[in-house]
């Protein structure tokens, strides 16, 4: 997803990311008060967010990003920044250069 704003106005999730797929967010936003995450990545999956993208959970109660089941989430760039992130079944964030405000200590770096 390049130069694009997405805007979630109900839902559980805005992305869900599966089964062995990759996503890049690059120089986009996505926003909204998904009740669950605004991006889940599971069963061994990966997302980069890149090029100064943003999330914008608006639902205090939900992190950004879940990152679940052996996958993978990637925060390239200084410009890049995530609020929440929380992680089980042995996921892996790695903020090269961007910045992941609130990271589960359940996550691996």
């Amino acid at each position: 997803i390049s130069d694009s704003t997405l805007t979630l106005t109900s839902g559980k999730k805005g992305l869900t990311v599966a089964k062995n797929s990759h996503l890049k967010l690059r120089n986009s936003s996505l926003a909204g008060p998904a009740t669950d995450a605004l991006v889940q990545i599971n069963r061994v999956s990966s997302v980069d967010i890149e090029n100064g993208s943003t999330l914008g959970q608006t639902n205090a109660d939900t992190p950004d990003v879940k990152v679940d089941m052996l996958s993978f989430l990637g925060v390239w760039d200084s410009e890049t920044s995530i609020n929440k992130v929380n992680c089980s079944s042995k996921s892996h964030v790695e903020t090269d250069e961007g910045t992941v405000t609130d990271l589960d200590p359940s996550c691996t770096e």
